[in-house]
């Protein structure tokens, strides 16, 4: 896999990086009003990851002490192409992927709530968030607040792609948590750590292209050649 190492660092440095931080810039000041809420979506999605292969490599080259860093930021990385992917798909899952950051916080929210009694000033506090998320939702037009947010896993099955997810995302689990595997068998860290960054580098390098083709040929999903069955 030592093919897509030297694809994403030639995408680091040739060029395409700077042109694409470019090419979102001129995104972010053309979009209509009624149509911002865009603005959080795939800029923010080409930030994370593009964020996450910095520390991914720098990890990589860097003393992680151990530490379960580099597997990290490759399972990152593996979400964030899953996102990419299914936002990519259609203008419905683009918007239903920032709606989901308002029903996630809304999920979390209405969970704590109910760890504290149901007066305390904890669970006010708590219930005060929830009515400001509820108004926020109202304001954007977002409906059921409350339904489920999206998984990731499923997602990945929708895209026809959950077998290699389920493969990686079980894969780097086993190091991201603290599993029976990564408390007893440290020695095996070395392996897993070379095979965490190279599937890092994959993931970045077939995530890159489409946001790519994304912010620079018409940003739409036939665009960049999704399959939307």
């Amino acid at each position: 896999m030592q093919e897509f190492v030297d694809q994403a660092e030639i995408i680091h440095t040739d060029g395409r990086w700077k042109r694409l931080n470019e090419a979102i810039e001129g995104f972010a000041v053309s979009i209509p009003k009624n149509d911002m809420w865009k603005v959080d979506v795939f800029p923010n999605l080409s930030f994370n990851l593009l964020n996450e292969y910095i520390h991914l490599k720098d990890g990589f080259h860097g003393d992680d002490s151990g530490s379960p860093i580099v597997v990290w930021h490759a399972r990152n990385l593996l979400e964030i192409s899953i996102w990419v992917l299914f936002c990519l798909t259609s203008e419905e899952n683009e918007r239903r992927f920032y709606e989901d950051s308002i029903v996630d916080a809304y999920d979390l929210i209405a969970r704590a709530k109910k760890l504290y009694p149901q007066n305390s000033s904890l669970s006010k506090n708590y219930e005060s968030a929830l009515l400001n998320l509820e108004h926020q939702a109202a304001s954007q037009n977002i409906h059921e607040i409350d339904r489920k947010y999206l998984s990731v896993s499923k997602i990945a099955k929708k895209l026809n792609i959950k077998e290699n997810f389920d493969f990686q995302n079980k894969f780097l689990s086993k190091y991201v948590h603290p599993s029976a595997l990564q408390i007893v068998s440290p020695h095996l860290y070395k392996a897993v750590r070379l095979q965490a960054f190279h599937f890092g580098c994959l993931n970045f390098v077939n995530a890159f292209p489409l946001l790519e083709s994304y912010f620079m040929s018409g940003r739409s999903a036939q665009t960049v050649g999704v399959n939307e069955d």
